[in-house]
């Protein structure tokens, strides 16, 4: 019954999908910014290009070590990649500050 009537709160909808596309060009920016390569993405989560996969695994163990979740996608034949899901401000700081340390 909850489901049914979320699918009915348009304010809900459209304030959450703006928070999304908020995040979404926050990432983008950075990962441009960076010049680190990404997958366009109109979903809740960006894949993101490190170079090989052992990089992308010690940057995955380095997020993990500070609480950032992120996933490997070997398993889609990209094991260079990690893929983000879109948080809020604030949470998709931390991730950027984790990643800019993790470059530098």
């Amino acid at each position: 019954t909850a489901a049914i009537a979320s699918l009915d709160d348009d304010d809900f909808i459209i304030k959450s999908r703006l928070i999304n596309d908020q995040g979404r060009l926050q990432l983008e920016e950075v990962f441009n910014e960076l010049k680190i390569e990404y997958i366009p993405s109109y979903g809740n989560f960006i894949s993101f290009n490190l170079g090989d996969e052992t990089k992308a695994m010690m940057y995955y163990q380095h997020l993990l070590n500070n609480g950032v979740i992120v996933r490997p996608i070997a398993n889609y034949d990209l094991p260079q990649f990690l893929r983000v899901s879109i948080g809020l401000k604030h949470e998709n700081n931390k991730f950027i500050e984790y990643l800019k340390c993790f470059l530098s």
